[in-house]
């Protein structure tokens, strides 16, 4: 076998396949093409005489050596990646790359400036942003994600950032047409749109919660675009209080009635030496006065 320093590279590519799960995801976050990580690792198990990965449904994963020489290496990788990156912000330098995902609407409306202004000062930071329609969680530990929940996890750290306040909302049009409810069982009755798959919508009143099962019309997992169909009269729906201010065209309903606020969290993975570029930009997230 050659030298273990040949090897080193690629040994680094194999952890962060593993981590992303699939050549894809890594070869996106190294930026490489998929075909020279699938060419590398197939050299990398050729020359350790073993088989490293295997598919498994969609997602590929190590196979019983791969996963014990994972065990064995990752945390070295990790650690010598990390007093890299140490030295170089000890010299001045910040660099790495990152990936921060987030629902369209809150990027387009709070966060674009802020990621801007950000790799203006740190030139040789780079950023992939992918702008989600669902809660998701960090899959690797440079994985920035800002969403709605938790999604039940526990191996992440949520940060709370802002609660999103709700109200009842229709539109001058779909009011011309339909009337305006006034008690709970003919709110229930009206043509629902909504953002979550449940079929019970809980309000509350002075402290009392109230349960409604609407029939949802149409169900659509983006902010804007929900009040776009709002608007177009197509029903009615609990909206972000925040986005139906800068319209006119919207009526909110049963004020005393309202919906329990959605809680926003800035999602990553703890680790003891965490990169500095990323530590800057969970500052400057945390550290933004969000419009609620």
């Amino acid at each position: 076998m050659n030298s273990i320093f040949g090897n080193m590279d690629d040994l680094y590519l194999f952890c962060q396949v593993v981590d992303a799960g699939s050549l894809q995801n890594a070869a996106r976050h190294l930026r490489l093409p998929v075909s020279t990580v699938s060419r590398r690792l197939s050299q990398l198990e050729s020359r350790l005489g073993i088989r490293l990965l295997e598919k498994q449904s969609r997602e590929l994963v190590p196979t019983h050596d791969g996963e014990e020489l994972y065990q064995r290496i990752s945390n070295e990788i990790r650690f010598a990646e990390n007093q890299i990156e140490g030295f170089l912000q000890h010299s001045g330098q910040i660099k790495g790359h990152l990936r921060l995902l987030l629902p369209y609407s809150l990027y387009r409306n709070q966060i674009s400036t802020h990621v801007e202004k950000f790799l203006n000062e740190y030139p040789d930071v780079t950023i992939d942003i992918e702008l989600t329609l669902g809660d998701i969680v960090p899959e690797t530990d440079r994985d920035l994600v800002l969403a709605f929940g938790t999604a039940g996890r526990t191996d992440i750290v949520a940060r709370p950032l802002f609660q999103s306040a709700f109200k009842i909302y229709a539109s001058n049009k779909y009011l011309e047409k339909h009337p305006t409810p006034k008690t709970l069982s003919e709110l229930e009755q009206h043509r629902w749109l909504t953002l979550s798959s449940s079929p019970i919508l809980t309000l509350f009143q002075d402290g009392q919660a109230h349960v409604v099962r609407p029939k949802a019309k149409m169900r659509i997992n983006d902010a804007e675009m929900l009040i776009k169909a709002v608007e177009a009269g197509v029903g009615i729906a609990a909206i972000p209080s925040v986005y139906a201010r800068e319209t006119d065209t919207l009526q909110s309903l049963m004020e005393e009635y309202v919906p329990p606020p959605s809680q926003a969290f800035l999602l990553y993975r703890q680790r003891k030496h965490q990169p500095a570029a990323l530590s800057l930009l969970i500052d400057r997230i945390m550290n933004i006065e969000f419009i609620v």
